[in-house]
């Protein structure tokens, strides 16, 4: 108890600050707890009320309007106030959209022409070319628009063209991209200043180019199904892989057009000018203007029918395989050549907008079928071409568009698209029959459009399949009946059949959609028992007894009274039994023998194009999944371990022996070291030393000297250490043992010794009856290298050296003897002089020295990578203006056809690199590529030029003209005829005569039936040999005879007798004196007998 006490009186004390105890009275307990309960639940209820008041005024993602829309004050009241009036005004303004939106649906309003406003970016020095662009497809009595021009230009009344506006001053923005230009900026701001103009009942600002051309009835068709009350930003991507990575695959191409929606318009137009001025550094205005929408947080919606054609050449490629979707735009007009052939660009665009009217929807819309008794693919792109293939493609490989065209970095590279392509065929039997548009109709009793199509006339190469030739066929008549509602149902592609024709050089076709609940292919054939069997397969949407004869009376061979509909149904047999098999077929998954499904179908491969009839391939887009193919080194199963590793082996070396088999062996092949005793290697070849005795090559020389040359330069052959000296007329003789012509090859370099110099010898070299040099000496401490063909029709090659008399000494270090291939000179060649062209033949038995061979837009190719050992060296030095050319290179592979043009002609690495023309594909190209060579005068010479089309994407694209010395020598050289594929290689023989000023003169230039955007011209090589005279000379006018008789030889013939005549005097001279002799000692003496013995003469004494 005490316990207790004091601490309630501890506890009291510290409650009081005075230390005394606070009475419990003053305060009651649990009026005091009433008032904490109360004061928390209006807390509570205060804060949840301002919690849904707050929730309830939040606005929504989408809502229009400034960020900046609630100032806030700071006293409570006013904010709650503003807060509440907010509210009411947004919900008011949603109720209103939904209101709208009702009434919308309910009696909906579709899109029309005069809703929507273009906005055309046009360029005041380009502007009297590309208006007529725009007056194509424009009409002013339905569309509104304007030009916006960066400078004022001459106007004519009545043009049919939008009014003219020039844009406002932009100078105010940074721009600091180096590459691109200041207008950028203006032509980013052309909506807004469109916007600015204040048009009423306004849906869509279009924007586009002075170079594009629309569809505007698809135009409508495309922005009707989209809201244009909502913020769209819509157009289409580059064709140009690389150019959508540098700029972005999210921006849509002004030059194909782009659609802004009126409320997004409106929103850009607050916001650009700032928008801008953040992004100097942007190339173009569809980047900033991609920029703006991103800050708007707007992507684009992508459409495929805005075309941007970032590409060079030919669009046909792309217009025969358009995607499924309408045609809305077309660009870069400037860039690629005419849609239609022998046509300038408007009358091309012309002629596009005649089936325009008729059927807009379906203009450039493909469809597949097929001929099965003539084993034809047909593809027709209506209002545009239809084509004819020999053999079957799979619809999914024809509605890919073949590369006839060149990417934005004019290179032939499939992997800078942005969409999947095919190859252009190299099969010739595969080259399509093109037909273009000629005419189109609408046939009222029908009701269908009549368009003809006629056949493109360019040559086609020879084709061997067994199968009928499509170039019988001159005309296609195309079926179509106009359907405007065609893209208000889901994406299909038209479908075709071919209708029986009365006259063969005509075919006639049906277009038009399969019916709405077919669920079978869209791809037709003809050619059955019954072709227009009914069954279950595809519909067409017009019976054929609706079909009438065309006025030129072009029948479809079916009676009137028909009702059956066109059948386009499609098995896995029918497709079977078309396809041309022949042999076996080289298909990965399929046995031998086995036949393929559709799905298998594809290109023939160049690689059978030889063939009588086609085999089936894999092309690359149809090729089945790849699969790991395990190594022969990986194997688990020791026995398959062991024998993996034989097949592999085996494999292995056979391959070598092939490659070295096929390599040139040449008959006759003679190497050389003059002067030395041992072998000596260059270049993995062995020449002999001719001190050593060999049975094939035969010295002929009283007194020879060989020398060595004991200090050589570093770095210098072998084969010039040692020389062989004559000091009178000297041979070498070689054993012959193929008859034909010869290369040979003579080496020089002089050196000193101590008892010779050869820089002091002067010599002639003569082989058989031609004289190859004439007092000819090296005076410089270089090699030379003298190159000659000989023909040989003995079976011994003989070579002469002849000092001459100012300088009785000759010498050589090294010769070469090799029996050419038999197709290395041809016996014809062409003789281009003044007069024109003519054939020169005897060409092999002629003498002849090479001047210049040349490796044109390549480097110099040594005798190691040659196979015939010859040096190649750089055209720089020749071209008479190098910016008129650029060099080109591939690094594929060189097709090197029986018959034709060898690699021991020239190597590959002369075909695989070229110079064409610098800057071909310009709308008028006038030059040529020349090159200029000094020779000397007096002779022939056989000039060779090398071809190897290694730059076109296709073939029948390259026409050029060849010149010789000015002279035309070879008129519209099509190297795709003479060769029939890509990167096989030609080579033509010319003889001309060298001109007053020493010159042989090269040139290659445009043809006339070049088209403008594949104009060009190539070459590859150069070969220039001089022909020997009529002395049988190839140095001068003197022959091998003329010069034999300047040896200065002794004259036996009167030394001779002198030398008798002398001996017969002093044999005279002694027998008299001797006579004088004996008489004189007759007096005196007696002869001793001849016959006396010494010992009898001594024992007389």
């Amino acid at each position: 108890m005490k316990g207790n006490g004091t601490e309630k009186l501890l506890w009291d004390h510290m409650r009081s600050p005075s230390g005394n105890p606070v009475s419990v009275s003053a305060v009651p307990s649990r009026v005091l707890t009433k008032l904490l309960v109360f004061l928390i639940l209006v807390i509570s209820v205060t804060y949840i009320i301002y919690t849904l008041k707050l929730v309830s005024t939040s606005s929504p993602c989408h809502q229009q309007g400034s960020f900046n829309s609630y100032h806030l004050s700071p006293s409570s009241s006013s904010r709650t106030s503003n807060i509440t009036v907010a509210a009411v005004q947004a919900r008011r303004n949603r109720t209103a959209q939904v209101v709208r939106l009702e009434e919308n649906r309910k009696s909906p309003q579709a899109t029309g022409l005069h809703q929507i406003v273009f906005g055309i970016a046009a360029s005041a020095r380009l502007w009297e070319q590309r208006k007529h662009y725009i007056k194509v497809w424009w009409r002013p009595d339905k569309m509104r628009g304007i030009v916006w021009l960066d400078k004022p230009v001459k106007t004519h009344k009545d043009e049919g063209l939008p009014p003219l506006k020039i844009s406002d001053e932009t100078s105010q923005f940074p721009y600091t991209n180096r590459q691109g230009h200041r207008s950028a900026i203006r032509i980013s701001r052309i909506v807004s200043e469109t916007l600015r103009l204040g048009m009423k009942n306004v849906r869509w600002f279009v924007m586009g180019d002075d170079d594009t051309v629309f569809i505007p009835e698809n135009l409508v068709r495309v922005l009707s199904k989209y809201d244009h009350n909502q913020f769209y930003y819509i157009g289409s991507l580059s064709e140009s892989h690389l150019q959508n990575i540098y700029f972005s695959y999210g921006m849509a191409y002004g030059g194909g057009g782009f659609a802004i929606s009126y409320p997004l318009a409106k929103a850009l137009d607050k916001m650009q000018d700032r928008c801008i001025q953040r992004y100097p550094g942007l190339y173009g205005s569809d980047d900033r203007m991609q920029a703006c929408m991103a800050e708007l947080g707007v992507p684009l919606t992508k459409e495929l029918g805005f075309h941007q054609y970032d590409v060079y050449g030919n669009l046909f490629g792309l217009l025969a395989a358009h995607p499924v979707t309408p045609l809305v735009s077309l660009h870069h007009i400037d860039v690629v050549e005419p849609i239609f052939p022998n046509v300038t660009r408007v009358e091309a665009l012309q002629r596009l907008m005649v089936p325009k009217k008729l059927d807009s929807a379906g203009l450039m819309q493909q469809s597949i079928c097929y001929d099965k008794p003539k084993s034809w693919t047909v593809s027709v792109s209506w209002g545009f071409a239809v084509q004819i293939i020999r053999g079957v493609l799979s619809p999914r490989e024809m509605e890919m568009p073949s590369r006839t065209f060149l990417n934005w970095y004019r290179r032939a590279d499939y992997t800078a698209y942005a969409f999947n392509t095919r190859p252009v065929t190299r099969n010739p039997c595969q080259k399509p029959f093109v037909f273009y548009l000629s005419t189109a109709r609408y046939d009222p009793a029908t009701k269908q459009t009549v368009s003809e199509y006629l056949r493109h006339q360019v040559p086609h190469p020879a084709c061997r399949w067994k199968m009928p030739d499509p170039a019988g066929v001159e005309s296609v008549v195309v079926y179509k009946r106009p359907d405007p509602h065609l893209w208000d149902k889901s994406p299909r592609r038209n479908c075709c059949r071919i209708l029986p024709s009365v006259k063969s050089e005509s075919m006639v076709i049906d277009v038009g959609l399969p019916s709405k609940h077919s669920a079978t292919a869209c791809v037709t054939i003809i050619g059955s028992d019954d072709p227009l069997k009914t069954g279950s397969g595809v519909r067409m949407n017009q019976p054929i007894s609706k079909f009438r004869p065309l006025d030129h009376s072009v029948d479809t061979g079916v009676p009137h009274s028909t009702s059956q509909p066109c059948i386009g149904d499609i098995s896995h047999k029918q497709i079977r039994e078309m396809l041309p098999m022949h042999g076996e077929m080289c298909m990965s998954g399929v046995k031998r023998g086995e036949k393929p499904p559709i799905t298998q179908i594809s290109s023939i491969s160049q690689e059978h194009a030889r063939l009588e009839k086609p085999q089936l391939l894999y092309s690359p887009i149809d090729r089945p999944s790849r699969r790991r193919i395990p190594s022969p080194f990986q194997m688990a199963d020791p026995p398959s371990f062991f024998l993996s590793r034989l097949l592999f082996f085996s494999f292995l070396q056979l391959s070598i022996f092939l490659n070295f088999s096929s390599a040139f062996s040449p008959v006759d092949n003679y190497l050389v070291d003059c002067g030395s005793t041992a072998q000596t290697t260059v270049d993995n070849r062995h020449f002999i030393g001719d001190s050593s005795k060999s049975g094939e090559v035969y010295l002929s020389a009283g007194r020879t000297i060989s020398l060595t040359d004991q200090n050589p330069s570093v770095g210098s052959s072998p084969l010039y250490h040692t020389a062989r000296v004559f000091r009178k007329p000297s041979t070498y003789e070689f054993e012959i043992k193929q008859r034909g012509t010869h290369l040979v090859r003579l080496h020089f370099l002089p050196f000193s010794s101590s008892n010779y110099n050869l820089s002091d010898a002067r010599f002639h070299v003569s082989v058989h009856e031609f004289l190859l040099l004439r007092d000819f000496g090296c005076h410089d401490n270089s090699p030379v290298l003298k190159e000659y063909f000989i023909w040989v029709d003995s079976s011994q090659l003989v070579i002469s050296f002849i000092p001459s008399k100012e300088a009785p000494l000759a010498f050589v270090n090294a010769i070469e003897v090799i029996s050419a291939p038999g197709d290395l000179i041809a016996d014809t060649a062409r003789l281009v002089n003044c007069e024109g062209v003519d054939n020169f033949d005897g060409l092999t038995k002629q003498a002849m020295e090479t001047v210049y061979r040349v490796n044109v837009g390549g480097p110099k190719v040594t005798p190691f990578n040659d196979s015939f050992w010859r040096t190649w060296i750089p055209d720089d030095s020749f071209l008479r203006l190098s910016a008129a050319s650029k060099s080109i290179y591939s690094s594929g592979r060189i097709k090197y056809q029986p018959g034709g043009a060898s690699r021991e002609v020239a190597p590959d690495s002369v075909y695989n690199t070229a110079r064409v023309m610098g800057d071909a594909n310009v709308s008028s190209p006038n030059f040529n590529i020349t090159w200029d060579f000094p020779v000397s005068v007096g002779y022939k010479y056989l000039v060779r030029m090398h071809f190897c089309d290694i730059y076109s994407i296709s073939l029948y694209l390259l026409y050029f003209d060849v010149y010789v010395n000015g002279h035309l020598a070879y008129k519209d050289l099509d190297l795709s005829s003479l060769t029939g594929m890509l990167a096989s290689p030609y080579y033509a023989d010319f003889v001309v005569d060298a001109d007053a000023s020493g010159v042989v003169t090269i040139s290659i230039g445009p043809s006339s039936l070049s088209s403008p955007s594949t104009t060009n011209a190539i070459l590859n090589g150069v070969e220039i040999m001089k022909m020997n005279n009529s002395a049988g000379s190839l140095d001068g006018d003197f022959s091998v005879g003329s010069v034999l008789q300047s040896w200065p030889r002794r004259k036996v013939g009167v030394l001779v007798p002198c030398v008798a005549a002398m001996s017969l005097l002093i044999t005279a001279f002694l027998v008299m004196y001797r006579r004088m002799t004996e008489l004189q000692d007759s007096v005196a003496w007696s002869p001793l007998p001849v016959d006396v013995q010494e010992g009898k003469l001594n024992g007389k004494r």
